[in-house]
């Protein structure tokens, strides 16, 4: 094998529902490297069900988030900007790898984002 043409896989993919992970290789699409062409791995599509789910759980989180302080939403935001900035090398090699933009771009967007 060549590792500079051998895709690395990810770790297992799942889909995060209120606090559950879900994994589902029978609904699933390959996750393709554009500088490859090789699967590097699978992501799980979400049933009905647990699309149902997933709003129910945004809705009870929004009613959380709404009760709590401009502060307090600032502090939590800012947690996450922080958050970004610290795994934005970690962060951008993924989005290189799944959209084929140049690393470089990729820290920037976050960066900016955050």
């Amino acid at each position: 094998m060549n590792p500079e043409t051998t895709a690395v896989p990810y770790e297992r993919l799942g889909i995060l529902i209120d606090g559950r992970w879900i994994y589902a290789a029978e609904r699933s699409t390959e996750v393709v490297d554009p500088a490859t062409g090789q699967t590097i791995a699978r992501l799980p599509f979400a049933a009905d069900g647990e699309i149902a789910e997933a709003v129910a759980s945004s809705q009870r989180a929004f009613e959380s988030w709404k009760d709590r302080s401009p502060l307090e939403r600032g502090r939590i935001l800012r947690r996450f900007a922080d958050l970004a900035r610290k795994h934005a090398d970690e962060i951008a090699r993924n989005m290189t790898r799944d959209q084929g933009k140049p690393l470089s771009e990729a820290i920037g967007e976050i960066r900016f984002a955050a």
